[in-house]
């Protein structure tokens, strides 16, 4: 019996692809750390990481409060959702 065997893997991988899309949930920084680029760099390695994985978009329901952060990181509006609080901008990060 040999011991050299090789696999061969499918061009895809089986069973249904990842989704293509994901949620940005609750991203918050401590007041005391904020304007220094945490959650810039925090929204950029989500991004790196999401199109390592072939994710094409980054999408957020945002705090109105949030916009210019979202926006500056290159987030656009694409509608709006009825949260708890009342109606809040959905906004769209394209990652591909």
């Amino acid at each position: 019996m040999s011991r050299n065997r090789t696999a061969r893997l499918p061009a895809s991988p089986p069973g249904p692809r990842p989704p293509t899309s994901w949620e940005l949930e609750d991203l918050f920084v401590d007041p005391g750390y904020r304007r220094r680029g945490i959650a810039t760099a925090l929204v950029s390695r989500i991004a790196e990481v999401l199109r390592a994985r072939g994710v094409e978009r980054l999408e957020v329901t945002a705090n109105p409060h949030a916009l210019g952060f979202y926006r500056a990181a290159g987030f656009v509006d694409c509608g709006v959702a009825e949260t708890d609080f009342g109606a809040a901008p959905r906004m769209v990060l394209a990652i591909s």
